[in-house]
């Protein structure tokens, strides 16, 4: 149940990305997008949890919600800084890879006690999947305008891929949270009421949603257009669900399945985000690459 959770929030995921696309077509701010887009989320991941008005606030959770934001935020940051100084394929290449980082560093922070568990299939399928987003990245792309500066994005890249790793780390992590009777633990310093759990959105995306404001207003010091807010907009509203989807399926997961989960989530977005930019845009597809991804994720369910 949980990895059909995660394949219905990829597809929501490719759909959020198709809208930051289409701003980009109509030349619109990053900025002004990402405002839409967090204010969208917020509203709507409230709207998905009715339940967090009569829930007790845990300001835990929110904090530790917004820790996880601000980390959001500076990912987005690099990744757009990275964009300007490399290429856009192994850019995202290393986002996507940072996927396969949480099994790891749980594992290695709580191990099989925990429900952390690293097989053989999961470290061989694991470099099938790597070796697959790293292949894709090396398809042939429209010439770009952008200068390699290698020193320079090396630096972003790295950044993009521990950030994307610590972030989803800490929407998994956050679930040792709510064991009733947990053993004691130097990470776990609270325990908090499993239905207190709506908090940590609000946090993330409230966080997230003032860091985005301040930069807008301050850098471009203008209204957003009608299409900014629209293509905003909607790329929020998906993102709720995408988060929502994300924090449900970390909780169900159990097992084998905990080291798996992201991967599958990335892999997923990258197989329906080529479909439409196949068939709307005629990109180039690796398709060899994104089935040598899907190979390496189903032989680590093994």
């Amino acid at each position: 149940m949980a990895l059909f959770i995660i394949f219905f929030a990829a597809i929501l995921a490719a759909c959020s990305n198709f809208f930051l696309k289409k701003n980009q077509d109509h030349e619109g701010s990053p900025r002004a997008f990402l405002v839409n887009y967090y204010l969208f989320s917020l509203v709507f991941s409230i709207l998905l949890t009715p339940s967090i008005f009569h829930t007790p606030w845990n300001p835990n959770l929110s904090m530790i919600g917004g820790i996880a934001g601000i980390l959001n935020v500076f990912m987005m940051g690099f990744t757009a800084l990275a964009l300007f100084t490399g290429p856009p394929g192994l850019t995202f290449a290393f986002q996507n890879a940072g996927a396969v980082l949480p099994a790891f560093l749980l594992y290695f922070l709580f191990g099989p006690f925990y429900d952390f568990i690293i097989t053989p299939y999961h470290l061989i399928g694991t470099t099938v999947v790597v070796i697959g987003l790293f292949l894709g990245a090396r398809t042939k792309q429209p010439t770009s305008d952008v200068v390699f500066q290698f020193k320079k994005w090396i630096f972003f890249a790295i950044g993009i891929f521990i950030l994307q790793g610590v972030i989803l780390s800490m929407f998994q992590w956050r679930c040792l949270l709510f064991l009733p009777q947990s053993p004691a633990h130097p990470l776990i310093p609270f325990n908090a009421p499993r239905e207190q759990d709506v908090w940590f959105i609000p946090g993330f995306f409230t966080v997230a949603l003032l860091f985005q404001v301040c930069l807008f207003v301050f850098r471009e010091k203008r209204w957003m257009t009608k299409r900014e807010f629209f293509y905003g907009g909607m790329g929020g509203v998906f993102n709720a669900v995408i988060t929502f989807c994300l924090l449900l399926g970390t909780k169900m997961a159990a097992g084998s399945q905990k080291a798996v989960l992201f991967p599958f989530f990335a892999v997923s977005i990258i197989f329906f985000c080529s479909v439409w930019g196949r068939l709307l845009y005629k990109e180039n597809v690796n398709w060899l690459a994104i089935i040598l991804c899907i190979f390496g994720v189903f032989f680590s369910l093994l």
